[in-house]
């Protein structure tokens, strides 16, 4: 066990992950150990007028990378942020969320997705 109560394992190594932005709607990039220590990532590709769906970052924080495309991300208490290509987006641990595609084209990004430590 090391210092915070984990199973030893052997040490996430650099690597390196092509993104998919030819047809795939999800690619998973980080999905935790043993490729990292606890971030989570991925690339989304949303048409025109879809949703990711309602969920919370629970005990996470959050940063999406817009890459090409116009949305919106809906908060709780009726909030929301218009996002653009060439944005980041930053979501606060436990928060529920939604990312909508409010373009004509895809909606493209990257989400980073980091446990905190309380």
């Amino acid at each position: 066990m090391n210092t915070f109560g984990e199973s030893a394992q052997k040490p996430p190594t650099p690597h390196v992950t092509n993104l998919n932005t030819a047809g795939e709607k999800y690619q998973r990039l980080l999905g935790g150990p043993p490729n990292s220590h606890g971030m989570k990532s991925g690339f989304v590709s949303l048409d025109a007028g879809d949703s990711v769906g309602s969920h919370s970052t629970k005990n996470a924080e959050e940063l999406i990378l817009f890459l090409e495309g116009k949305g919106q991300i809906t908060l709780p208490h009726g909030q929301s942020m218009a996002v653009d290509a060439g944005q980041a987006a930053y979501i606060p641990p436990h928060t529920e969320h939604n990312v909508n595609n409010s373009g004509t084209i895809p909606l493209q990004y990257v989400y980073v997705v980091s446990p905190i430590r309380d």
